[in-house]
């Protein structure tokens, strides 16, 4: 007897963003989950996120997000993720996977890139974990004084079940953009001496976490 509808790994649902342009102060205080030590300038965040698929169901995902833990004013560069369905599941059947996670980011062109996971096939009985890896480039603002933030704004995938025991899955998920917050990136540009500080020149710096200087003796003794 063939199912109607086939949703593994959901969740009920119960109650289911002088020339130095815009410049800004201070930075936005959040904690998007734990990061590893930086290697080269690279950080891994792991943040969780919750997509919703239908009015009763969802997705829970543990996002790993690899990116700078810094830019410069218009740097490009790339943003990895990879995620992995929490818990793990264990679906009846066999079949193939094929999806794509979709950010929305702040401060940062393109404002909405898409990730295509490469598609792949699982076996009746094995748990899902890894469900896609990929990466995009992008290219920072130039203005300072806040940070590059990237969310999730949508997770779309296909199942193909290797028998028609089970209807094939075509779901579009969607993240709340209010919570679904994966990496925070400073864009950073240090003053080199206290020249660069000089002629309201501090507020076209910033200091090591992306705050641009309130005056010109803060960004002076930041250099000493």
């Amino acid at each position: 007897m063939k199912q109607r509808f086939l949703c593994f790994g959901c969740l009920t649902v119960v109650t289911v963003a002088i020339g130095c342009g815009d410049v800004t102060e201070g930075l936005p205080q959040g904690d998007v989950g734990a990061s590893s030590a930086a290697l080269g300038g690279v950080v891994t965040t792991t943040a969780i996120s919750v997509v919703t698929c239908s009015e009763v169901s969802a997705i829970m995902f543990s996002v790993d997000t690899t990116a700078p833990g810094s830019v410069s004013p218009g740097e490009t560069f790339s943003i990895g993720v990879t995620f992995h369905m929490l818990p793990a599941v264990a679906p009846p059947y066999g079949g193939t996977f094929d999806g794509s996670a979709t950010l929305g980011l702040t401060r940062a062109s393109p404002s909405t890139t898409t990730l295509p996971f490469d598609a792949f096939h699982f076996s009746a009985g094995t748990p899902l974990t890894n469900f896609g890896a990929s990466s995009s480039t992008v290219t920072a603002s130039s203005a300072l004084g806040h940070p590059i933030e990237v969310r999730l704004s949508n997770f779309d995938y296909t199942i193909s079940p290797d028998t028609t025991t089970f209807n094939p899955v075509d779901a579009h998920c969607v993240a709340d953009p209010t919570r679904d917050l994966l990496v925070t990136i400073p864009i950073v540009l240090e003053p080199a001496s206290k020249d660069d500080c000089k002629q309201g020149g501090y507020k076209c710096h910033t200091d090591d976490q992306g705050r641009v200087f309130k005056n010109q003796g803060q960004c002076i003794n930041y250099v000493n």
